[in-house]
């Protein structure tokens, strides 16, 4: 004998209820993985920005570190010679206005 029309329509709303439900639930689970993975990613992105950022303090350190030494070099030199730094210098310029002038 068929099911009442009304039984049919409860089945109906149970099994429509039943997979909102589990929806509902997919779509949170799925909502707090990628929050996860975002915050995942988000944490590996700063941690490798920071490292980037240490990385280039320490060169800028470097280059800084080794222009003055280079700087202080050239001036103590400049100093203790200064005719042969004279020299080098007219050497220098004439070199470069020679190239410069050549056709």
């Amino acid at each position: 004998m068929p099911q009442p029309l009304s039984e049919n329509i409860h089945k109906f709303e149970e099994g429509f209820h039943a997979t909102a439900d589990q929806a509902t639930q997919a779509l949170k689970t799925a909502q707090q993985k990628g929050a996860e993975g975002y915050a995942a990613t988000t944490e590996r992105i700063r941690q490798r920005w920071s490292s980037a950022r240490a990385d280039l303090e320490q060169m800028r350190q470097n280059a800084a570190d080794y222009s003055r030494s280079a700087a202080k070099a050239a001036d103590e030199f400049a100093h203790e010679r200064p005719w042969t730094t004279v020299g080098i210098a007219a050497g220098i310029g004439l070199l470069i206005g020679w190239m410069l002038n050549r056709d």
